[in-house]
């Protein structure tokens, strides 16, 4: 077969380019600038029969997907409205392209999937005029990078784990030798939850941008922890049991981002309790001097 020969199919434009859309394994749509479904899939079909929709009557051609992402409902309503943003972006020329991870899951198994939106113009920099839309599944990349993920981490919080050591003899002398973990377990299971209260709270606040009332929160944590005459192995037991249970909960999609938020969080908390130490004692050191003004 020679250099530009066109080959015939036998079949109409139409039904020509269908066929190409049909042979792509990814779930794939064409919409109008106005969010109509102009042309679907055989995956595409297929998934939504599958997943809810077995008459194809809300995903199929003539189907306004926009209204279809207005109309979702929670766990899928944030990535709905993101992808709603990200479709009249790309279609306004603010983003070339536009991709979202999500996922998926089945009642049988885990599913993640890249959606990826490119915009279709009628000549090269023409404005565009609609929509190519992709969901790809990366479920198999997903679980790889988290296993992954998850080693590195579980070796990080085994290193934090590894600073437990005893208590140095001046700590020991100020605050008491015995780890506060160790004497009052009840109490430390109280402030591991207020821990973990926290990083809940830092990462829920995290879409938003920076939470302000963190380091607050921090300080008064530390200052319990002081008062308790908690040492520093305690900050150290406090985070590391907290980063176990989150590792160790499967269904926790955000795990990643309480490890950057507990690597945060410890050094603050850390610092705090140094802080508190170093009043504590310049306030003993205050009480023992004698006063150069007093007349005795």
């Amino acid at each position: 077969m020679g250099n530009g020969t066109v080959v015939d199919f036998g079949l109409s434009e139409l039904a020509f380019t269908q066929a190409i859309l049909d042979a792509l394994p990814d779930h794939v749509a064409i919409l109008a600038a106005d969010g109509t479904i102009l042309a679907v899939n055989a995956a595409w079909r297929e998934f939504a029969r599958q997943n809810g929709d077995p008459q194809t009557l809300h995903t199929d051609v003539g189907t306004n997907y926009f209204d279809v992402c207005r109309r979702a409902s929670a766990p899928e309503s944030v990535e709905a409205l993101s992808t709603l943003e990200g479709m009249h972006a790309v279609l306004q020329g603010e983003l070339a392209d536009f991709q979202l991870e999500y996922p998926c899951h089945s009642p049988d198994r885990e599913r993640w999937f890249l959606l990826h939106v490119t915009p279709i113009r009628a000549a090269a920099h023409s404005a565009p005029s609609g929509l190519l839309v992709r969901h790809i599944e990366i479920t198999e990349r997903v679980i790889s990078a988290r296993k992954a993920w998850q080693a590195r981490t579980q070796q990080e919080i085994n290193s934090v784990a590894q600073l437990n050591a005893p208590a140095a003899p001046v700590t020991g002398q100020l605050f008491g030798a015995q780890a506060l973990y160790q004497s009052q377990p009840r109490l430390f299971e109280r402030l591991s939850a207020e821990y973990r209260e926290l990083l809940d709270q830092a990462v829920a606040q995290r879409p938003f941008g920076e939470w302000h009332e963190r380091s607050e929160a921090l300080r008064r944590l530390a200052a319990r922890l002081g008062a308790l005459r908690a040492v520093p192995r305690d900050i150290i037991e406090l985070h590391v049991r907290t980063m176990r249970a989150i590792m160790d909960d499967e269904s926790n999609l955000k795990a990643e981002v309480y490890a950057e938020e507990g690597r945060l969080a410890v050094l603050e908390l850390m610092g705090y309790l140094a802080s508190f130490y170093r009043t504590y004692a310049l306030g003993i050191l205050r009480a023992a001097l004698p006063n150069p003004l007093r007349e005795d």
